[in-house]
């Protein structure tokens, strides 16, 4: 999404932002003013921007908070701009709540500075995403209100949004919504007194305000989505963003009732989408990817209760299952429990596995048959994997010379089949028989190259052997693509690059674990041990901002 401002304004961007749920950076520029606006599934999260008297140290200087030595120690101590206010915090100058309003108070103040622009560039780019230490809390739709509230004093800006002549409508409902802001009196107001189309120079006489209050309130229905101006030009069913938004919406209905459904019948470890072995890292990795995509919040603009109900029942499940197994007490509780359950299980293969070829328990732990990572759609139940067919494709031999049983019969799905091969590599992994584990997780991905677990194995595996470091790294990044927020997978590229001397792409990813991870324990200590370059003390200071990230973002 570019273009320039004029047929399209800022309430119109963000609209279109919210409609689609989208999180990235909305990057604005007028004449040498650039800023831009953080958004997090569709909501707005932060702004930034390169006006001096914009920038947090400016605000706390004309406001008598610090003097120029606090703010100085303060730079030194934050290394980066978004960290000055928590760096005063820190040093016992602010109030942590003070600071907090402080910062909300100036990022506000941006996002609304742009609401008045109506001509200049814009640009989304979705690849964008940063970690902010302070984020706004608000709604789409509550910030097109102030926005338009505050553009709507400005004569020729509110005329740009509501032209006086022009004709207004309450839009169809549709499945996503945006008018769920708060509206202050007067607007609630206007807003009931139109039920049909009708002329904003006839708001004022239907409500009995005047015509400049109207249309102020006009204003700000329009850019919150109550109130839609009627285009004599188009049809209203010809909106491409509201048929998109319908299509996104029938996407998640399926998704959530597949996978609600998936857990009801799923243990704890399925439902988290992670092994038995998974480490406590990797869980929260994994709740945090369920949480963008299922947290009943993200979707607070579905107009649908019975949908809603769903969204609920699944991300309760979610929570169920993050709070028993990020917890070592309980999920030893749970892991007991699953034993006992599962004690009737075969501990050797089923009658029709080839008993020449039985699974080797004596070199190193056992892999569980139900201990699978199950596709969103697809479940094997248990002790299903090992009813395969071994006639139609080789046995590999271990590093111990012992044959590995095949699946490559035609009785069961490719996705059951990958699976098994799947299980099998890893527990050939932990045995360190790195040769059949590699052999083992190449089968799982030619019958099913979409599962992030496959490649992120094999991209494991593959690392011990200088000679397949390339391939490691190509299976390793194909897992990131396939789980945009999994931390970890991108704590093992950074390794990766960081031991083949490519320091700065490794520090890329390190950088990108701990947005998606905070507390990721081994990407803090990558990123610590690899030091910092000092910034220059002359330098405007806004151009550390977000590091790296806002020199892009304000590049010409």
């Amino acid at each position: 999404m570019q273009g320039q401002l004029g047929e399209k304004l800022v309430p119109d961007l963000i609209r279109e932002i919210a409609q689609k749920s989208s999180s990235g950076l909305l990057r604005l520029s007028h004449g040498k003013a650039i800023k831009a606006v953080f958004f997090d599934s569709g909501a707005p999260t932060f702004a930034i921007s390169n006006i001096s008297n914009e920038q947090l140290d400016d605000k706390l200087r004309t406001e008598g908070l610090v003097t120029v030595e606090q703010l100085e120690r303060a730079r030194e101590q934050a290394g980066k701009a978004h960290r000055l206010g928590p760096a005063l915090v820190e040093m016992g100058i602010l109030e942590d709540g003070q600071m907090r309003k402080l910062v909300c108070d100036q990022v506000m103040g941006i996002i609304m500075s742009v609401f008045a622009w109506t001509q200049g560039d814009y640009s989304f780019d979705e690849r964008i995403r940063a970690a902010h230490e302070v984020t706004l809390g608000l709604s789409a739709a509550d910030a097109l209100l102030e926005g338009a509230r505050h553009a709507a004093d400005i004569p020729e800006v509110a005329e740009a949004l509501v032209p006086k002549d022009s004709v207004v409508l309450r839009p169809k409902t549709s499945g996503l919504r945006l008018d769920t802001g708060r509206l202050i009196p007067l607007e609630s107001y206007v807003l009931s007194r139109i039920e049909s189309p009708t002329s904003v120079t006839d708001v004022g006489a239907l409500s009995g305000l005047g015509e400049a209050d109207a249309h102020r309130a006009v204003c700000a229905l329009v850019a919150a989505g109550f109130l839609k101006l009627l285009d004599s030009d188009k049809e209203e069913d010809e909106d491409p963003a509201a048929r998109e938004a319908e299509e996104s919406l029938e996407r998640v209905r399926e998704d959530v009732i597949r996978r609600l459904h998936f857990s009801t019948s799923a243990d704890y470890y399925e439902v988290m989408g992670v092994t038995r072995h998974a480490t406590t890292a990797e869980i929260k990795a994994a709740y945090y990817h369920l949480a963008k995509k299922y947290h009943p919040d993200r979707y607070h603009q579905i107009d649908s209760d019975d949908l809603r109900t769903k969204l609920e029942a699944l991300f309760a499940s979610i929570t169920q299952a993050y709070d028993t197994l990020s917890q070592p007490g309980p999920r030893a509780s749970y892991d007991e429990r699953i034993r006992k359950a599962s004690g009737t299980l075969p501990h050797t293969p089923p009658a029709n596995m080839p008993s020449t070829t039985p699974e080797p328990v004596a070199s190193g732990p056992r892999v569980p048959e139900d201990e699978r990572v199950p596709t969103d759609d697809l479940k094997t139940s248990k002790g299903q994997s090992g009813a395969l067919d071994s006639s139609t494709r080789p046995q590999i031999e271990s590093s111990g010379g012992e044959a590995i049983p095949s699946t490559g019969g035609s009785q069961l799905p490719p996705a059951q089949r990958a699976e098994h091969y799947y299980q099998q590599g890893r527990a050939r992994f932990e045995r360190k028989e790195y040769h059949a584990a590699v052999h083992l997780l190449r089968e799982a991905i030619k019958l099913d190259p979409s599962r992030a677990p496959y490649h992120y194995h094999l991209g494991i595996a593959l690392i011990r052997n200088p000679r397949t470091r390339r391939d490691a790294e190509l299976h390793l990044a194909r897992a990131a693509e396939l789980e945009p927020y999994n931390a970890q997978i991108r704590v093992k590229l950074g390794l990766l690059y960081k031991e083949a001397g490519l320091t700065k792409k490794a520090e890329n990813y390190f950088r990108e674990a701990l947005q998606m991870d905070p507390d990721n324990r081994m990407a803090k200590k990558e990123l610590a041990s690899g030091g910092s370059k000092s910034k220059s003390a002359n330098g405007s200071f806004w151009k550390s901002d977000m590091g790296t990230m806002a020199k892009k973002i304000f590049r010409k």
